[in-house]
């Protein structure tokens, strides 16, 4: 279809100059289309390197890809004339018996120098406007689905309603007696639900608030199951500026808990730990012993991987399943980046 339009266009043109009255007197009949045809293939090998370059090129600052390109069509036309000139001469060898060359070399780039300036910057511009297409039609079922997910995240589905209930009927019950844990307890509920409904806009944040977001989450169910969990964070200052999705880990923690603490055997433990390498922020979460989930949904892992995958691609992602030692673990890794950046400065093994 490509090349189909470029020798459409050149038959077009033939068979228009072939009824132009002020034509060359003695020109065969099978020169214009020759001249035609061999003008816009050289156009349509040349795009494709246009192409090529605008690709590389698409996301430089506008007055690096003007100089780039005007460059690019000064080489274009002298390349336009080298093939123009390889693919007549045979024709004209053949069926004119001499060779093709009209014009000197410098006269002839000249004449349609300005011209194919001009059709490579067309092009040029025509090939960003694309690309720019493309980029924003993948970006907007994208950033649709991120919306969807950070509204689903804030408003319900990151905060189970049955832990509100069961955290305020706990309150409830030690208000008469243990009025002192009462507050404790509704305090570090109010620091919760300021942390995970409000903050900063975006679909990430800083690794510090997502684990302070987390320990006040632990606080009040260790103030409801009491010695029948035991957690220990273990994440290092140094990788506190790192960013994570926004209430990544309390849902993957609440079901470990849903399923562990509510049981009547051993006390929960319940690890977790962060650490960073050259490529991946790590994020572990570790509960033994390892319970029977029942009818759980998974919905918490579901949703983490779908947010990981929105935000870093194949570049990100969640593992889970039971160890040797009779725990359950879930790892998270994702790249490990600081706001507004894409790269790893300043992360540290933990």
């Amino acid at each position: 279809m490509y090349w189909g339009l470029w020798l459409g266009i050149g038959l077009s043109l033939a068979l228009a100059s072939l009824q132009d009255p002020n034509h060359r007197p003695g020109r065969a009949l099978w020169e214009p289309f020759v001249l035609e045809i061999s003008s816009l293939l050289a156009s349509g090998v040349l795009a494709l390197v246009v192409y090529r370059l605008a690709r590389a090129l698409h996301d430089r600052p506008l007055p690096a890809l003007l100089a780039v390109h005007l460059l690019g069509a000064a080489l274009f036309a002298i390349a336009h004339l080298a093939l123009m000139h390889a693919l007549r001469w045979p024709y004209y060898w053949v069926l004119a018996h001499r060779s093709y060359g009209p014009l000197p070399w410098l006269q002839a780039l000249g004449f349609e120098g300005a011209k194919d300036v001009v059709s490579c910057l067309v092009i040029a511009a025509l090939c960003h406007g694309w690309l720019w297409r493309q980029r924003e039609q993948a970006q907007r079922p994208a950033a649709s689905r991120a919306e969807r997910l950070q509204v689903e995240l804030q408003l319900g589905a990151r905060l189970q309603p049955h832990f509100l209930f069961n955290s305020l009927n706990a309150v409830a019950a030690l208000v008469e007696d243990d009025p002192r844990r009462a507050m404790r307890m509704l305090a570090r509920l109010g620091d919760y639900l300021r942390g995970a409904l409000g903050g900063a806009d975006g679909a990430e944040h800083p690794l510090a608030d997502e684990v302070r977001s987390l320990q006040d989450y632990l606080a009040i169910q260790a103030m409801r199951f009491e010695d029948a969990l035991q957690v220990r964070v273990d994440v290092p200052p140094s990788l506190g500026a790192l960013q994570v999705p926004r209430l990544l880990l309390q849902p993957l923690v609440e079901n470990a808990i849903t399923h562990g603490a509510a049981a009547p055997q051993a006390p929960l433990t319940l690890s977790v730990r962060a650490w960073a390498d050259d490529t991946h922020l790590l994020l572990s979460l570790h509960n033994h012993p390892a319970r029977p989930q029942g009818g759980g949904t998974g919905l918490g892992q579901d949703l983490a991987r779908e947010q990981l995958h929105l935000l870093d691609g194949d570049a990100a992602g969640l593992q889970a399943g039971p160890d040797d030692m009779g725990g359950y673990r879930v790892q998270v890794h994702l790249p490990p980046r600081r706001r507004g950046t894409g790269d790893a400065a300043g992360a540290r093994r933990g």
